[in-house]
């Protein structure tokens, strides 16, 4: 079955009425539009839906990109551009990073025998369009997005960055300090270790790894809400928790972060 939306509309292609003796035989139109690379073909793991097509097209052995082109992984996409950190992530969790919408995902639909069937309940069309409907919207974010630069031991003092959580998220907004002190309130700034002034704390409630703090206690961001700190609130996280943001950071306070 293929979802073709074009503009606001969505058409819905099934594959059981070309399915001859056991194999589907697709038309030459839609062969065409699934060989063009012109046509972009974005899901996830559109890949290995390209392939379980092949394979029910008996065309083993030929190599994939012979038969069709132009498809466009999101999970890849998002892993590029920061959003998440493993390019194996489903629809519903970027539908949740990305737009911060539900996307329901019945078992029973999600997994029916019934998709085979000729004629397909109302429910499983609205299911298979609202996934379509969602691929398209996490597209259209991904590609406004800039692609991640990660903070290297070279990047520029100046150089404005945001801290990561592991699953991606954006915490903390800042710039790669002036100063690159040896070490800061005990802690060493390796070179897997950056100095960074913080503009804007996203997520208070993150919490900064004990292992890189003085007192070996995990401490969240909300301590750096206030304007004026003392000695005793510097910390330090590892550097490649870092990205480069192509957009400045607001108005720099006096808050340091050592990463």
């Amino acid at each position: 079955m293929f979802l073709v939306p074009y503009m606001f509309a969505c058409t819905h292609i099934q594959t059981a009425p070309f399915l001859e003796n056991g194999v589907i035989k697709l038309p030459h139109s839609l062969l065409v539009f699934l060989r063009l690379p012109l046509f972009k073909k974005v899901g996830v793991s559109v890949g290995a839906d390209f392939k379980r097509l092949q394979n029910d097209w008996m065309h083993h052995g030929t190599a994939l990109d012979e038969l069709f082109a132009g498809h466009v992984e999101l999970g890849a996409m998002a892993k590029e551009r920061g959003a998440t950190v493993k390019r194996t992530v489903g629809l519903a969790e970027l539908v949740g990073i990305l737009l911060g919408r539900h996307l329901p995902k019945d078992p029973q639909v999600h997994v029916s025998p019934w998709w085979a069937d000729a004629v397909l309940p109302q429910e499983y069309i609205n299911y298979a369009v609202l996934d379509v409907y969602a691929v398209s919207q996490v597209h259209l974010q991904l590609v406004g997005m800039d692609i991640a630069q990660p903070v290297v031991a070279t990047t520029p003092s100046g150089t404005a960055i945001a801290l990561l959580a592991p699953d991606g998220q954006e915490v903390a907004h800042g710039i790669v300090a002036l100063e690159h002190p040896p070490a800061l309130d005990g802690v060493v700034v390796s070179p897997k270790r950056v100095v960074m002034t913080v503009s804007k704390v996203l997520v208070p409630s993150f919490l900064l790894p004990a292992r890189l703090q003085k007192a070996k206690q995990a401490k969240s961001l909300a301590s750096f809400s206030t304007l004026v700190l003392n000695e005793d609130e510097l910390m330090v996280i590892w550097r490649p928790a870092l990205n480069r943001l192509s957009r400045a950071p607001c108005e720099i306070q006096l808050q340091k972060l050592h990463l």
